[in-house]
């Protein structure tokens, strides 16, 4: 676990280390990490909510993701990458993190076909520290920060994503639980976590772009997949 106002120095140290792993590879990651299995994980805990949110991008399924996210959910980009631009002026809310994973598991955006290939890997057994944002109390609200390597292929295309990335959770007796979600059933739960915040803290580097996939592909942050990924793709 990297510490919270680590250096950049270290966390380019523990990245050089994963990028080393990925080396020559354009199409696995080979991170040690246990083996995961056939369903989603219950977020029982703050671990387990990333395990299942894991699960929901290698395997290109939708569904658990409607309940990893609150209704006030935020992503936050890494500072100065050019994707979060157009959100300076908006968050970037629980309805865009899902319309991207519809468009990146399933339909393709506006610019970019649907991938066909998801490799998603954190640390394996990370430890959910108290959160460290102003008023949270550390039994309702956790955080994790963690390694974050992925691989996204999509027809003609590839990208990677290396860098650190903090997510922070809340408990669900304390989470504001989505309308949609409550008609289904979803209430105050003490035994589930939810993830109410994401923040791209450090990445190798915020090159941009896309290359056929015969080529050693670009280093991108997951904040610019997310951003190719929004917008929904032409009607037919």
């Amino acid at each position: 676990m990297l510490p919270r106002h680590a250096s950049r120095s270290a966390a380019g140290a523990i990245l050089g280390a994963l990028l080393a792993t990925l080396a020559g590879c354009t199409t696995q990651i080979v991170l040690p990490v246990a083996p995961q299995p056939d369903v989603p994980a219950v977020a029982a805990t703050p671990a387990a909510a990333l395990s299942r949110l894991s699960w929901s991008w290698k395997h290109r399924a939708l569904e658990p993701s409607f309940d990893l996210f609150t209704c006030d959910y935020e992503f936050v980009f890494a500072p100065g990458d050019p994707a979060g631009v157009r959100f300076q002026n908006r968050p970037w809310t629980r309805p865009d993190e899902l319309d991207f994973a519809r468009h990146l598991f399933e339909t393709g955006s506006a610019l970019l076909p649907a991938a066909s290939y998801v490799a998603l890997d954190m640390e394996e057994n990370p430890l959910a520290l108290p959160d460290d944002r102003p008023g949270k109390d550390p039994g309702w609200h956790r955080r994790i920060q963690t390694p974050f390597v992925a691989v996204v292929e999509a027809p003609g295309r590839q990208f990677r994503v290396l860098g650190f990335e903090t997510f922070y959770f809340v408990r669900g007796d304390s989470a504001c639980i989505p309308q949609e979600l409550r008609d289904r059933g979803y209430g105050p739960d003490s035994t589930r976590w939810w993830i109410d915040r994401w923040e791209e803290d450090y990445v190798v580097t915020a090159a941009g772009g896309a290359r056929p996939s015969r080529v050693q592909a670009p280093l991108v942050t997951i904040g610019a997949v997310k951003s190719a990924y929004l917008d929904s793709p032409p009607a037919p």
